[in-house]
């Protein structure tokens, strides 16, 4: 799912830019597969394994970094927050995605609540809405910018 966010996130970001786009997507899938393949293994599913998971995660969450200040600096802050692209809404994402994945790995509320989050508002359940939540606030923005480039006038923006 985070893959699906960033995807879209960086071929319209860097929709003028073929080769940092290529290599930002390049980047994305990489670092998304693994995360995937690590999932798949039953020896990473344990708990003793948690916060490995979350950190992979959370890996995968930052390296949006990387592209988000590339493009401030290629594009200017003005453009990076307020046009094309729209910083702010994948800061916005990122930290639903980082929040679910601190939760997840510190167990929170099970830690502070014990025996009265087993079955409703478990870490592992917040971690997903949270999740959801920066889907969410990606597809929000992502829906309106291949619109907007086009009213920008393509790479003439």
């Amino acid at each position: 799912m985070t893959t699906g966010s960033f995807i879209p996130s960086l071929y319209y970001g860097f929709y003028c830019n073929p080769t940092e786009r290529f290599i930002y997507m390049t980047i994305a899938t990489v670092i998304g597969t693994t995360c995937f393949v690590i999932c798949l293994f039953d020896k990473f599913g344990t708990s003793e394994y948690r916060g490995f998971r979350a950190g992979m995660f959370s890996i995968f969450g930052l390296s949006g970094v990387l592209p988000g200040v590339h493009y401030v600096f290629m594009e200017g802050a003005d453009k990076a927050l307020y046009r094309v692209g729209d910083l702010t809404w994948l800061i916005l994402m990122a930290a639903f995605y980082l929040l679910g994945a601190l939760i997840y790995a510190k167990r929170i509320p099970e830690r502070l609540f014990p025996g009265k989050c087993d079955l409703l508002f478990q870490s592992h359940q917040i971690m997903h809405l949270l999740v959801i939540a920066g889907a969410y606030t990606a597809y929000r923005r992502l829906t309106s910018l291949p619109e907007e480039i086009k009213k920008l006038g393509g790479c003439r923006l």
